[in-house]
């Protein structure tokens, strides 16, 4: 029973923001205000894996699952009209195969080229609507990026009232001395 309640309460605070009401964020130093803001921040690449393994998780994780049912719609809406398409070719085919209505006559060029050309019809769209459902997949990928950046902006924005900075410096003190590290944002 314990670890249901574990893995509920794991899962939960995958996709959850408990940022503390504006009055308590006032009263943190800097550091606790850091600290919670690397706590809470979220990773890019862990959004892009929860995209891959399961459609609008990533977009759920980066807080903004709206736009990934959007985008999951189209993409399957592609996806179907591309098999529609594929079956309509086959079916079409299978019709020409067997003869059923496209004899071709020696001296008539368009009775003998219309099968050709209502293959090469659905042919063509099948594959133009699976190369458009790839788009959108890859699209979909590259928007949970930048949407989990933008969540990350957000939570800064809301914990430090300003900007993120392109470049920090952190001072960190050490048994023999201390260590700094400087790290630059490549946005």
């Amino acid at each position: 029973m314990d670890n249901k309640l574990i893995i509920i309460l794991m899962l939960g605070s995958l996709f959850a923001q408990d940022l503390p009401p504006q009055s308590d964020i006032e009263k943190m130093s800097s550091s606790e205000k850091m600290k919670l803001y690397h706590l809470e921040k979220k990773s890019p690449a862990l959004g892009v894996f929860y995209s891959i393994l399961l459609p609008t998780a990533g977009h759920a994780y980066a807080g903004n699952w709206g736009k990934g049912l959007k985008i999951n719609a189209t993409k399957y809406s592609l996806g179907l009209i591309g098999t529609y398409s594929l079956v309509r070719y086959f079916d079409y085919y299978s019709l020409n195969q067997k003869g059923s209505g496209f004899e071709c006559l020696d001296n008539i060029d368009e009775i003998c080229d219309a099968p050709t050309k209502e293959l090469n019809k659905y042919g063509t769209s099948s594959m133009f609507f699976y190369i458009a459902t790839l788009g959108v997949y890859i699209y979909e990928l590259i928007d949970v990026s930048k949407q989990t950046n933008n969540y990350n902006k957000n939570i800064y924005r809301r914990l430090f009232s300003q900007e993120p900075t392109s470049i920090g410096f952190n001072l960190q003190p050490t048994y023999q001395g201390a260590t700094l590290t400087m790290s630059y944002s490549l946005d």
